[in-house]
Order: C-alpha cells, then sequence, then structure tokens
C-alpha cells in the first residue's frame, strides 16, 4: 500500500515537474490578455508572463466535472491540466492560444518528458502575426474583391420564420466517403493537369455554390493549418488562420479557373494580415461560408498520434462507477454553447479530409434554415464533378450536375429549375 502511494505520489511530483517545463518553454502558454482602448477603438493584446508556476489538478469520479470552466484571460493560465483518480488525464487549452495541432505536440512532448527523452530546441517562438507590410497585402485584397460580393443564399426551408432563423442556429452535417476508384481519379487528375488537391476542391465546391445560389462571386474562408514551415511543426500556438477569398465562376474551362486560384492561394497563405483586418478595411459583407483542406501527411503524424481520447461522457464507464450529480452536469456540459452557435453569420463549413486511400467530406450546415436533401444533393454534385476526369477540360456551362435521384421531390424540382434558370442566365451578357 505504501509503495503504491509512493508511485502515485512520483507520477503526480512528475508530471507537475514535466508541466511547468513545458509551459515555461513555449512563450505562448504563458499569454495572459489585456484590453486597451486606443483612438476610441478597444483592442485586445497578449502579454507573457515571465515565470509560471504551475499545478495539476487532482479530481476523483464525484467532481471532475468541475474542471470544465471558463478561463478568466486577463488572469489565468490558459491550460488547465487535472487527473482523475491519478489514471485518467483531462487537459484543456484555450483556443486563443493553441490549435488542433499543438495537442499533439503538447502530448507527445509530455510523453517525451516523462520518460527521460530530451526535447529538441525550438528554433523560434510562437507570439502571433507582426507584419510590417499590411498595406501591400490590403492592396492584394482590393484587387481580389473588386467586383460586388454577397453572402451566399441557397433555398430555405418552406413555412420558416425569418426570426428564428435570425435568433437561433443549429448546426447538422452530411457525411460522405469518396471511394478508393475515385481517390485514385483525383490524384491522376492533379498529377496530370499539374494542380494542387487544395484548388481543386476549393473551385468546385464554389462551382456547386455557384450553380445552387445564381452567384458568379462566391465569398469564403480558406481555413488553413498554418503548418507547412517546419519551424511550426513543433511549436504551440494558434497557427489556424482563416483567409478570405473571393473566388470568381467565369464561363471558362475548369482547369483554367483551378490554376488561377492556385496562384491566390499560395499568396494568399504567406500572408499574416488577419481576416477582420481584411473585411473591416474593405467593408466585406458577412462571410457565412468556410472551406478547409486537410490533406493526408498533416493530420496523420504518428510521432503526434500518442494516446487515446476519452470522451467526457465515458469517463464514469472508465471508471466502473456511477453518479448521478456527475451525470447530470455532464449532460449540462454536453448542451453548452459551441462554436458554430456562437458565430452569428455562418452558415456552412465544407471540409474535405484526405485518408490513405479515400476522402472524407463532410459538409456542416445550417440545420435551421437548410434542408438536409438540398445539401445532400450539393455534395453528390460536388463528388460528381470530381471524379468525372473530362468536367476538368470543360467550360462551367457545360458541366452537369444535376442529381436526378436523391432529395425531397419538391424541393428538388424547386432547386433543379432554379438552377436551370440561374446557369442560363449567369453568364449572360448584358445588353
Amino acid at each position: 500500500m505504501d509503495n503504491n502511494n509512493n508511485n502515485n505520489r512520483w507520477y503526480l511530483e512528475k508530471l507537475n515537474e514535466t508541466m511547468n517545463i513545458i509551459i515555461n518553454r513555449h512563450a505562448v502558454l504563458k499569454l495572459y490578455f489585456i484590453e486597451k482602448e486606443i483612438d476610441g477603438n478597444k483592442k485586445i493584446y497578449g502579454k507573457v508572463r515571465e515565470n509560471v508556476s504551475f499545478e495539476v489538478e487532482k479530481y476523483s469520479e464525484k467532481n471532475f466535472y468541475k474542471f470544465i470552466r471558463p478561463f478568466d484571460i486577463t488572469k489565468d493560465v490558459l491550460i488547465r491540466v487535472g487527473l482523475i483518480n491519478k489514471s485518467i488525464l483531462m487537459i484543456d487549452m484555450d483556443h486563443r492560444i493553441s490549435d488542433g495541432y499543438s495537442f499533439g505536440i503538447l502530448i507527445k512532448e509530455l510523453y517525451d518528458l516523462v520518460n527521460n527523452k530530451p526535447l529538441n530546441e525550438l528554433p523560434i517562438q510562437y507570439m502571433g502575426s507582426n507584419s510590417e507590410s499590411v498595406k501591400e497585402q490590403l492592396k492584394y485584397y482590393q484587387s481580389m474583391f473588386d467586383v460586388p460580393c454577397d453572402r451566399i443564399d441557397l433555398p430555405t426551408k418552406k413555412n420558416n420564420k425569418s426570426k428564428k432563423i435570425n435568433e437561433k442556429k443549429k448546426f447538422n452535417s452530411v457525411t460522405m466517403s469518396i471511394d478508393t476508384e475515385t481517390y485514385d481519379i483525383i490524384n491522376n487528375i492533379t498529377k496530370k493537369y499539374n494542380i494542387f488537391k487544395t484548388a481543386l476542391f476549393l473551385v468546385v465546391y464554389n462551382l456547386v455554390l455557384s450553380m445552387y445560389s445564381g452567384k458568379k462571386n462566391i465569398f469564403n474562408a480558406i481555413i488553413s493549418s498554418n503548418r507547412t514551415s517546419e519551424n511550426t511543426e513543433n511549436l504551440i500556438g494558434i497557427f489556424a488562420r482563416y483567409m478570405p477569398i473571393l473566388v470568381k465562376i467565369e464561363d471558362i474551362n475548369l482547369t483554367d479557373i483551378i490554376k488561377k486560384y492556385m496562384t491566390t492561394i499560395l499568396t494568399i497563405i504567406n500572408d499574416d494580415i488577419s481576416f477582420s483586418t481584411v473585411t473591416e478595411e474593405l467593408n466585406l459583407p458577412q462571410c457565412n461560408s468556410w472551406f478547409k483542406f486537410d490533406p493526408y501527411d498533416l493530420m496523420n503524424n504518428d510521432e503526434l498520434d500518442m494516446g487515446t481520447t476519452v470522451n467526457p461522457n465515458d469517463i464514469l464507464q472508465t471508471l466502473g462507477r456511477k453518479n448521478l450529480r456527475a451525470m447530470n452536469n455532464l449532460r449540462k456540459m454536453k448542451n453548452s454553447v459551441d462554436l458554430f452557435t456562437l458565430n452569428n453569420s455562418l452558415d456552412f463549413i465544407f471540409i474535405v479530409s484526405e485518408k490513405k486511400d479515400h476522402y472524407i467530406i463532410k459538409f456542416l450546415y445550417n440545420n435551421e434554415k437548410y434542408e438536409i436533401s438540398l445539401i445532400s444533393d450539393m455534395l453528390n454534385d460536388f463528388i460528381r464533378i470530381v471524379k468525372q476526369e473530362d468536367n476538368i477540360q470543360k467550360n462551367i456551362t457545360d458541366i452537369s450536375t444535376v442529381n436526378e435521384k436523391s432529395g425531397n421531390e419538391e424541393l428538388k424540382n424547386e432547386i433543379q429549375t432554379s438552377k436551370k434558370e440561374k446557369s442560363s442566365n449567369i453568364f449572360k451578357k448584358k445588353n
């Protein structure tokens, strides 16, 4: 018994020591935020503490739900670590200082230090963007957004009250898998025509949005992991960026459009101007569509896949116990407001994830406004375009996408009629 207590005490001390090394190693984990008023505008600034003394929190199956609580960004260390009965590790990092990739880095460093393996020196420290060329970058965006653009509007649910749509958002998703045969076709297309997968998927997604909305200019935010540099691959921080992009669907060869936006993506991905700066300076409308492509190499790093994550609802089962109070609090945690509910402008998130021999496409949408049959039709049209190589050399108006078999019949007829009218008018020259 004494031996077990000694082992538990040693492990807790080792965990505390390890977390203090990691936190003081990464400057971003020592950040806190202050508000300043400059020229009548309130701005939030991050400051780094000199030294941080960190302690792992101890919990049992009766009170572990208290671990989930808001951070005070003006006072707290914005990472929290807890241990349930010295057997289940809980980690919470505020999203202002970390992205999903950062979690893998943290776990790997934690594992290495606990096992007495030395860590490599960090080449740089993450401290957010600090560009001196904001004006030059803004000029590029001004040239991109040189035509009117608006939010993406698609046919909404019938008998849906606009008041309800504006006041409440509930997100649902449709997920489809692209099989190995189509995976090979896409790989062959990108190699044969020398095009990036990101640009291919982005343009085809915007083409589908154009066909369903009747708009030629589609305003999106590209979500980038921003982890392409060797200097950033071992850094904890919020590297994920939201980059505004206006995709202009012209009646030209699809390959030409894709190659055009390859250049655009390469340009904006190397900028560090913020999304909010661009939208405010250019007075852009609210962006209600996000796009993200996760390449296989980035999302399947074996070195960062160090452990098994446990859903909060499974913790009690893992411990082999039941506690009604804890279960009630877990239900409250489950029903808490998420990122998508907080973003009042967002209606669509289109995510393509590359796997070893297939793709997974997840289309999240505002369920208060749109029918699932509409979203399914759009997703099927996207797959239909990318899986047929002859589409890549066609002009936009020659690409057929109407899905004949899926969706609510009444809605489908409305969509197809609308698409035919919009497709015939969208590139019509003005008299």
